[in-house]
């Protein structure tokens, strides 16, 4: 008995605590300067959640637990010293289960979106088949894949999902993108390499026909016209008339069609028959350019290029569309997940509405024509052949095609970068193995690359792991007020509201940044912002669930109940000599 006695005094020592709390306090001083190089998640990977560090927390756990079984059998003078060190040990203990069980992760947000999942802080790979009826995740574990490093052949099993298999061969912290036009698509895709612009500045760019890119920006569209009938008519100056209506809305599910004129959309939410579905236009766009934030807007009141974005709302939620007039193919029309069968359609008369000030026709026959709209409306029409410039009624603007592609195709080249750079984007190798073979290539993170296997389509996501909340957040507003006569924030809030999918009910809250809002299990914190210029604005939401709070929280209460224990009982004791003086 004495010598265990002897060894836990040994062991729980005074001098033995202060080592150990001083190499904490040395760790969490280099975890500081660490993280303010290389950024909170790989500083929390390198210190907070190593194994070296959760040893010396360990140490100090058996440190202080050595302290209280030295001190056994209790009496009244010891009882405040182990209340206090017993409480160390519950503090200690419930940072352990928040790390091993807790849950902290982000929401981005836009006003009027609603949002059922969470993103977490890991990396995961998903592989989903199309329409969302089966998929398979792999968690990347953050010890292995993490921005310090490379790591060749990680040893993970493979993801299976039908005739498909995706194996991970390597991973790099950082990685390089190039893009390029080729000529090898399976299906017909036209496309122009064309030049705009002065003697001095310049400006080269691919257009696909019928479908949007950033030279649009530029007044610029190439069009496929399959009947040759058509292609004549369309070489012809157009009528000078004016559409009577913006547009119509048209939506499709399964075999049933639905059109309502844009203007009644846009009053307010419009039932789609007995789909289940109502859509309600946001924003008309006549003039739909993206601008240098990669946001959408209106640059004229002119339809140059009509666009609308609407509001689909379903059971399982609601959702933004982008609609574009001139292309009916754009994917965000379609929708993902369980709205994927819903499709939705900006109809403009072809006959009405003014055409973009430079345009490309495609025939049937791949014959190539330029019809040019100056700003009073008159129409130039010009053949077009690569390397062939055409004369534009805009002062000291050149026109001319350089290459044109009858099979065209983005081609994205991914490399890898061993060392992680300011802004890293880390990549994964993968093998994917079809009944037709194994294709190789590298995935950045964020990105996505479709699938086919024997008519199945699946779609290989590399992101950040989700989660479902367990209901339904919307954003109804994001307000931000600033200094007085300065642009800084003062402070940000969020206007949201809970929808319990059980229940049905509706709660409002108000998320600021020093008032987190509880709802269901987890915790929702005021994080971040995006403002949009001529668009909704995005706030970004920390979510945590902490089952180790209350745990910390006892063992506070503990701590200084044992801490008022030794001040009441020395002052006991001293009374009590006093007394016998």
């Amino acid at each position: 008995m004495n010598q265990a006695r002897t060894l836990f005094k040994t062991i729980g020592s005074a001098w033995l605590a202060a080592v150990l709390l001083l190499l904490v306090l040395v760790a969490m001083a280099c975890a500081t300067a660490y993280e303010s190089t290389h950024g909170t998640a790989l500083a929390l990977l390198m210190f907070y959640k190593s194994w070296w560090f959760e040893g010396l927390l360990l140490l100090l756990a058996l440190n202080v637990l050595a302290a209280v079984l030295a001190r056994l059998p209790l009496d009244r003078a010891r009882a405040g010293p182990v209340i206090t060190h017993l409480a160390i040990l519950v503090i200690l203990v419930g940072a352990w289960v928040t790390k091993c069980f807790g849950i902290d992760g982000q929401v981005e947000i836009r006003e009027g979106q609603t949002v059922r999942a969470f993103a977490l802080q890991q990396d995961a790979l998903t592989l989903e088949e199309s329409g969302g009826h089966a998929h398979t995740t792999a968690e990347l574990d953050p010890v292995v894949f993490n921005r310090s490093r490379a790591v060749a052949d990680p040893a993970l099993a493979p993801l299976v999902l039908g005739n498909l298999r995706v194996q991970i061969e390597a991973y790099a912290p950082d990685s390089t993108e190039h893009r390029e036009v080729v000529n090898d698509s399976q299906q017909p895709q036209p496309a122009l390499e064309i030049t705009l612009g002065a003697e001095q500045e310049k400006l080269t760019g691919w257009v696909f026909a019928d479908q949007p890119s950033e030279m649009n920006s530029f007044g610029l569209v190439a069009r496929r016209i399959a009947d040759a009938a058509e292609f004549a008519r369309l070489l012809a100056p157009p009528p000078a008339s004016r559409p009577a209506s913006n547009g119509t809305v048209r939506v499709e599910v399964g075999e049933k069609r639905y059109e309502y004129p844009l203007e009644r959309c846009t009053d307010q939410p419009i039932v789609v028959g007995d789909t289940g579905f109502s859509i309600q236009v946001l924003r008309y766009l006549p003039h739909a350019v993206v601008g240098a934030d990669r946001q959408l807007r209106s640059v004229s009141d002119q339809p140059v290029n009509p666009a609308i974005e609407v509001e689909v709302s379903g059971a399982e939620g609601s959702s933004r569309r982008l609609a574009f007039a001139r292309f009916p193919d754009f994917p965000s029309m379609h929708g993902t997940s369980a709205a994927e069968r819903l499709k939705l359609t900006f109809v403009a008369s072809a006959d009405t509405v003014p055409k973009m000030p430079m345009e490309v026709l495609i025939g049937p026959s791949n014959e190539l024509a330029v019809r040019l709209t100056d700003r009073h409306g008159q129409v130039t029409i010009a053949e077009a052949a690569p390397g062939k410039p055409v004369k534009t009624p805009f002062a000291g603007m050149t026109f001319e095609i350089g290459r044109f592609l009858d099979h065209a195709r983005v081609r994205q080249e991914v490399g890898p970068l061993n060392a992680a750079g300011e802004d890293p984007t880390p990549a994964l190798k993968l093998a994917v193995t079809t009944p037709a073979g194994t294709n190789r290539f590298w995935l950045r993170k964020f990105d996505a690359r479709p699938i086919d296997v024997a008519g199945t389509s699946y779609l290989l996501q590399y992101a950040n792991r989700t989660l479902p909340l367990g209901f339904s957040l919307r954003l109804d507003q994001f307000r931000m007020d600033k200094y007085p006569g300065t642009e800084r924030p003062r402070s940000f809030q969020s206007h949201v509201t809970f929808l319990d999918p059980a229940s049905g009910r509706e709660q409002g809250e108000v998320i600021s940044m020093n008032n987190p809002a509880c709802h269901g299990s987890y915790t929702l914190f005021q994080s971040s912002y995006r403002l949009a210029e001529g668009g909704p604005s995005s706030s970004v939401l920390s979510v945590s669930w902490d089952p180790g709070q209350p745990i910390v929280f006892f063992g506070y209460v503990a701590m200084l109940s044992g801490m008022l224990w030794v001040v009441v009982a020395r002052a006991l004791d001293r009374r009590r000599t006093a007394v016998v003086q």
